[in-house]
């Protein structure tokens, strides 16, 4: 069922068959059905579990808040786990509706931010009467995290990673993208913003993870020649 998602889940998006597809963050595990891949950080795998996949599709490296695309370029623009990190969401979020007419976002719901309380995510996203609602951290959300998981924080990840259909947000939209950003009044930024992406950091990753991305690179191909 997994890899029947992984290949096949986008069909549940109406995507049709000769829709172009941009993904904005295409990271190390781009979905099978996207046509132009985005990225900002070609060299820094921080963030990224498995090192940047590059395959037969053109990786283009540029900002979010900057797509450098016409208007209503695309069909379709799916982005997954990349508005958290993104502090002018205003500004990326009419990127997207400039450059497509529909598309899906997927991030991380407020049951993994309260619990893991990852420092280079900015917003709390919650979906709410068909909007999304973006609530930035702070030091006020900050005290009031659960982030106490400590040696439960492998097992933690294991069943997130298993339920992320469930735990993570997922918005379709049309059009345009209907959302509210509600900010602390007090305005007690975090300490999150000392990392240094100009250093390259080259993930080490195992051999059965580097096998693994390669044959669904392939897969994923093949699926792309079937249904495009």
């Amino acid at each position: 069922m997994k890899l029947y998602n992984y290949l096949l889940g986008w069909r549940r998006w109406d995507i049709r068959k000769h829709d172009i597809v941009l993904e904005v963050g295409s990271g190390g595990n781009p979905m099978v059905r996207s046509n132009i891949l985005i990225d900002k950080f070609i060299d820094w795998d921080g963030e990224r579990e498995l090192k940047i996949a590059i395959d037969d599709r053109p990786l283009i490296c540029a900002e979010a808040e900057n797509l450098p695309f016409k208007d209503n370029t695309f069909n379709f623009v799916y982005t997954s786990h990349v508005l958290e990190h993104i502090a002018n969401i205003e500004k990326t979020l009419a990127e997207i509706t400039r450059v497509g007419e529909a598309g899906l976002i997927i991030v991380p719901g407020e049951i993994f931010e309260r619990a893991w309380d990852k420092g280079t995510h900015k917003w709390i996203i919650n979906k709410n009467n068909g909007k999304l609602i973006f609530k930035n951290k702070c030091e006020c959300t900050k005290l009031q995290q659960c982030d106490t998981l400590g040696k439960w924080k492998g097992i933690f990840w294991k069943i997130y990673v298993k339920n992320r259909s469930f735990l993570d947000v997922h918005f379709l939209w049309k059009k345009h993208i209907p959302f509210k950003i509600i900010r602390c009044e007090a305005n007690h930024e975090p300490d999150n913003n000392n990392i240094d992406y100009s250093e390259p950091i080259n993930r080490q990753v195992s051999l059965k993870k580097k096998w693994k991305q390669k044959i669904l690179i392939v897969l994923a191909r093949i699926i792309r020649l079937v249904f495009t």
